[in-house]
């Protein structure tokens, strides 16, 4: 229901470098590039993973908060919301009971941190990662 890309370009878009993203809309950037293929497979894995787990804590919040927003922002607002963004499914663009059980969902699956490669149009070995010390 929630798309893995929809959830990856969130991360992109909050975890990476202060102006890499300036001046341009991040789907336009991404436009032709897999972006499971900017991030570890692990790393991959485990973010969905995280969004099957919140799809099937949430039940059928995740119908409710559709009738409001698209799949990609409900996906977005949960990536926001879990990390404390300041922005997610409590501020407003749902009605309040639902955005307020779609936050305590997303904050129970607490927070994720993500380590950045070297370079993020670079080779795989520079993708990213859980654990920037973590090796193979």
């Amino acid at each position: 229901m929630l798309s893995l890309s929809d959830y990856l370009v969130t991360i992109v878009f909050t975890e990476s470098p202060d102006g890499f993203f300036s001046g341009c809309d991040v789907g336009e950037e991404l436009e032709g590039v897999k972006i499971e293929t900017w991030f570890d497979p692990d790393f991959v894995e485990r973010a969905n993973a995280d969004l099957e787990t919140f799809q099937e804590k949430a039940g059928s919040l995740i119908e409710q908060a559709l009738e409001y927003q698209g799949s990609d922002q409900v996906a977005h607002d949960f990536w926001y919301t879990r990390n404390g963004h300041g922005v997610g499914f409590w501020d407003g663009d749902y009605p309040q009971s639902l955005g307020e059980s779609l936050t305590q969902v997303a904050r129970e699956m607490g927070e994720v941190w993500v380590a950045i490669g070297c370079d993020l149009l670079g080779p795989p070995d520079d993708r990213w990662g859980l654990d920037s010390d973590e090796e193979e």
